[in-house]
């Protein structure tokens, strides 16, 4: 089975980069995603009543520093993907066991604040998480001729399913 995951949201709070003891950078963040449905009688989004999700996000290495970097200045949406990862622990004060669910980052995507314009994506995969020599940013290809991620919200008038 496939462990893949793809979430866009908003930003909680601003990133703050940190290392491992062995040096190793890692950035930890917050994405609140609003849940909508497609409404086709009013052929527009539709926000759910129960509100927004809170998923916690790693990123690692080269694009850590990257995304940091990009966020300088004031937060912008996001798309995220990478994998689901299951972290256990017991609570040192109660002794209960404890989970969450949490986005190791394999891409992210700064989205536009706006309608306008494409997205910069933080390094390419095939680097390991370095990025470029010119720091890792690179502008996506179009996908079916339209700009922005996926062509959709760019514009389109119908949700890509």
């Amino acid at each position: 089975m496939a462990n893949h995951v793809v979430i866009s949201g908003n930003l909680t709070e601003d990133p703050v980069l940190r290392y491992t003891s062995d040096g190793t950078p890692l950035v930890s963040f917050t994405v609140a995603h609003n849940q909508s449905q497609w409404d086709a009688s009013t052929n527009s989004w539709v926000q759910d009543q129960d509100g927004a999700v809170f998923v916690p996000v790693t990123l690692w290495r080269k694009k850590a520093q990257n995304f940091v970097e990009a966020m300088r200045g004031g937060r912008r949406p996001v798309m995220v993907s990478g994998k689901l990862v299951l972290d256990r622990w017991q609570d040192k004060a109660t002794g209960a066991k404890r989970s969450r669910l949490r986005i190791e980052a394999v891409d992210v995507a700064v989205l536009p604040a706006a309608a306008s314009g494409g997205s910069q994506s933080v390094g390419s995969q095939s680097d390991g998480g370095g990025g470029s020599d010119s720091g890792g940013w690179g502008e996506p290809a179009p996908v079916g001729g339209q700009s922005g991620v996926g062509g959709f919200g760019q514009g389109s008038e119908q949700p890509p399913f």
